[in-house]
């Protein structure tokens, strides 16, 4: 019974896979978006037909994550960022696309931006080993070596496994 169970989701998984290497099943939106960005090599036209997918869906959060990603992919880092603006806007609990716009403002070496914003967000989740690395490495990045050193020495005290963070105390307290 489970040999014949087994069979039976090989062969599905077989024809899926085959119709789906020759599109005969329909792409999603997000796929067909996929597809076209890096098979074609079109972000324009991929920007442009995710665009009117979320005119059609305007609170679809996938769609919205996709269009920030392909500008952000095609460089385009004022367009990303505004879009990824309003998913804050829409989801402000969520910790991924924060984190996505420290990273994002850190691309464009935005530091006292990253600062300012992780300020707001260090009142909330204060021992947070992420944002404060991402502080510490802000900081170290403005020239404020003492202050990123304090704070990266508290996260590798409180986790000695944090290799990112001992790298970075280590090139600092090398250039000392």
């Amino acid at each position: 019974m489970i040999k014949k169970l087994f069979i039976l989701i090989l062969v599905i998984t077989r024809i899926t896979s085959y119709a789906q290497e020759n599109h005969t099943v329909p792409l999603t939106p997000l796929q067909e978006v996929k597809e076209l960005a890096f098979t074609q090599n079109n972000f324009e036209g991929a920007i442009e037909l995710m665009t009117e997918y979320i005119k059609l869906e305007p609170s679809n959060s996938d769609y919205q994550t996709m269009l920030f990603n392909l500008y952000k992919w095609n460089g385009n880092y004022e367009m990303a960022e505004q879009r990824l603006d309003v998913l804050i806007q829409n989801n402000p609990l969520n910790q991924e696309f924060r984190n996505q716009k420290l990273l994002l403002l850190e691309t464009q070496n935005e530091f006292g931006r990253c600062l300012e914003l992780l300020d707001v967000y260090l009142t909330f989740s204060p021992e947070d080993e992420y944002l404060l690395f991402r502080q510490a490495y802000s900081l170290s990045k403005l020239n404020k070596a003492e202050e990123s050193i304090v704070i990266l020495k508290k996260i590798v005290k409180n986790n000695s496994a944090n290799d990112e963070a001992k790298y970075l105390l280590n090139q600092l307290m090398v250039d000392k």
